[in-house]
């Protein structure tokens, strides 16, 4: 995104380094937050308050949505439907935009295509400047099922209208003066959040007296314009926030992310491909999994996308499995396997290679109802069932002896819901450490119970 010009001499003095934009965030050893705002912002004494009080996040405890929440503070330029489109649609395909003020402080609710998308939008993009030095963002999952758009304007778009498109398409090369430049119209910064002289994009024909609007212009061209030609990615500084994803400025920004991860430590004794498969298939679709003759213990997995690799990585990095230490890390060489190695039989009989390209009913991301039901988590002692019969806990616990897995040592079972349409029964599995319920979803997951085949996550859920 473009960094707004203009006289910065009344800008507040930097207190911290400016980060690059492609390279690993910079952690500076204590940070000194700016003073915002005022009293009205964040209710600090004296007018003051921590970024690291506002960068809090409240939905720690709410499911994964499609749908985010975006606070701004220290608003020095306009914030507009442009600009959060192109910062967000950094991370995926952005579907509705709305943007609105609470309590003085700027904020936007952003659809995306895809619950991945909306997930790497969340770790991403929390923490960063949109503009060197102010525009901070908290980024959160938000409560709403949908997002409902009135009307298609600078403070609201609905990317799914195709009656929105303008009939004239002409480009719009550069902002009308007066806009962004203070020369021409005078800095914002010190005066009102929204101010009108600050910079932003044109948005001529779209209500030029809202007071979120920089300029004027061709806004529905501006729009479609940068739908067709991507996210403009020159400019967010990043705080370098505890909760960044791993290699989520290095990786996740850069054009040269891949969908191979590289997997070590795994004993081909015990391993095979669909084994690899139950534990990183709750992260993304899995294309293929092969393992590597020359070199024992190593496996190279192609995800689905460069956001499910991310995944994988970010949750199960590096974990305890079968009481030796799994690690997966993103393939340096390869974007894809478009070229599998010669196949060979491991030593439980399984072939080295498997494709799941094909598999509807093993990959869990393929439509959008389906991924928004996916929690991502790291391993935790308790296991989430689904897509099964009641049967007896002592014929579940067979099927858990027969394959040499950890036994649970209690089963919660939960019942559907009335006038909804069964998919199976569901529960809990809880273990006595985190240790024995990875175990038990790499051996367990997708085994068959019943007429049907098991499904397993990791649970949030409590003893």
């Amino acid at each position: 995104m473009q960094s707004p010009a203009g006289d910065n001499s009344g800008a507040p003095p930097t207190k911290r380094a400016k980060p690059e934009m492609y390279g690993p965030p910079q952690y500076s050893a204590q940070y000194s937050a700016p003073q915002y705002g005022g009293p009205s912002a964040m209710g600090g004494a004296n007018g003051h308050f921590s970024l690291e009080q506002f960068l809090k996040r409240d939905d720690e405890k709410l499911p994964p949505n499609h749908i985010i929440r975006i606070s701004i503070t220290n608003v020095q330029y306009p914030i507009n439907v442009e600009t959060v489109y192109k910062v967000c649609s950094m991370a995926g395909g952005v579907r509705k935009i709305v943007c609105f003020e609470r309590n003085n402080i700027a904020q936007a609710m952003v659809e995306f295509d895809t619950l991945e998308s909306a997930d790497k939008a969340r770790t991403s993009l929390h923490g960063c400047d949109v503009y060197d030095n102010c525009c901070t963002m908290k980024v959160e999952y938000s409560k709403m099922d949908a997002l409902s758009v009135k009307e298609n304007g600078p403070l609201s778009w609905d990317f799914t209208d195709k009656n929105s498109e303008p009939i004239d398409r002409r480009p719009v090369i550069l902002n009308r003066p007066g806009g962004a430049m203070s020369s021409m119209g005078g800095s914002n910064r010190g005066g009102n959040m929204y101010g009108s002289n600050g910079g932003g994009f044109s948005m001529e024909n779209m209500g030029t007296t809202n007071p979120m609007m920089g300029s004027t212009g061709n806004g529905a061209t501006n729009m479609m314009n940068m739908m067709s030609g991507g996210a403009d990615r020159t400019s967010m500084g990043h705080h370098g926030h505890h909760d960044m994803m791993p290699g989520a400025v290095d990786q996740s920004y850069g054009e040269d992310r891949t969908s191979v991860l590289m997997a070590y430590g795994l004993d081909s004794e015990k391993w095979d491909p669909s084994l690899v498969f139950n534990l990183v298939c709750q992260y993304g679709n899995v294309n293929k999994i092969f393992f590597m003759k020359n070199k024992d213990g190593t496996a190279m997995v192609e995800m689905g996308d460069p956001i499910a690799a991310d995944n994988v990585h970010r949750f199960v990095g590096e974990i305890a499995v079968f009481n030796n230490k799994v690690r997966f890390s993103h393939s340096k060489k390869h974007k894809r396997l478009d070229v599998m190695p010669l196949e060979y039989e491991l030593p439980n009989g399984s072939s080295s290679i498997k494709s799941y390209m094909h598999e509807k009913h093993l990959n869990r991301f393929l439509r959008h109802d389906m991924a928004r039901k996916n929690r991502l988590l790291r391993p935790t002692k308790v296991l989430h069932f689904y897509n099964v019969e009641r049967v007896p806990d002592e014929e579940l616990n067979a099927g858990f002896q027969l394959r040499e897995a950890p036994f649970p040592i209690n089963i919660k079972w939960m019942e559907p819901k009335e006038n909804t349409r069964s998919t199976g029964v569901s529960g809990l599995l809880y273990f006595e450490t985190v240790e024995d319920a990875t175990d038990a979803l790499v051996l367990m997951n997708h085994a068959q119970v019943g007429e049907r085949n098991m499904k397993l996550v990791f649970s949030p859920a409590k003893y």
